[in-house]
């Protein structure tokens, strides 16, 4: 059983130099630092969804590319089933691998993508498809990378960075 105390959930049996511990490894900023840290995890709200939403605004660029497909289907199946698979792996293997080395490796694949996408349907021709298909499927596996990332983050935080990521992801959309 936990219970709340000085705002965080502690368990019920825990001493009060149980407390003292958790509260010695919270990091302590300054205001200004604060403020910037707020602003970043705005950014990084809106970073983490972007890709996907890239790829389902363009809804009707890819309906015209691939007429016999179901676009927005397959593209929202892909990422999703990708997503929520591949966040096992990073609940099982996460903690091997920092929050920055985490997120900069997501955000690189997001870059790499974006280079990529206008290149593949000139390179693959009618293999284009399942190529645009993949590139959701590894957008569905890095967003689970960076997003988990990014939410361990902001939990180092007090409560009002989580809603400053959860802002910015709200802005991707």
């Amino acid at each position: 059983m936990t219970v709340e105390k000085d705002g965080l959930l502690v368990a019920a049996d825990a001493t009060q130099s149980d407390l003292d511990v958790e509260q010695s490894e919270r990091p302590v900023f300054d205001s200004r630092e604060l403020r910037v840290a707020y602003v970043l995890f705005v950014l990084l709200g809106i970073g983490q969804l972007f890709p996907f939403n890239t790829f389902i605004a363009a809804v009707d660029y890819f309906t015209m590319l691939y007429p016999d497909a179901h676009v927005e289907f397959a593209f929202s199946a892909a990422y999703l089933v990708t997503n929520v698979v591949s966040f096992a792996a990073v609940i099982r293997l996460g903690t091997r691998f920092t929050f920055s080395a985490r997120i900069y490796a997501g955000l690189s694949v997001y870059m790499a993508l974006f280079v990529a996408v206008p290149f593949i349907d000139g390179f693959f021709g009618s293999w284009s498809f399942p190529f645009m298909v993949f590139a959701n499927c590894v957008t569905g596996c890095t967003d689970s990378v960076v997003q988990g990332a990014l939410f361990g983050m902001a939990g180092r935080f007090p409560v009002k960075y989580t809603g400053a990521m959860m802002f910015g992801t709200g802005i991707a959309s």
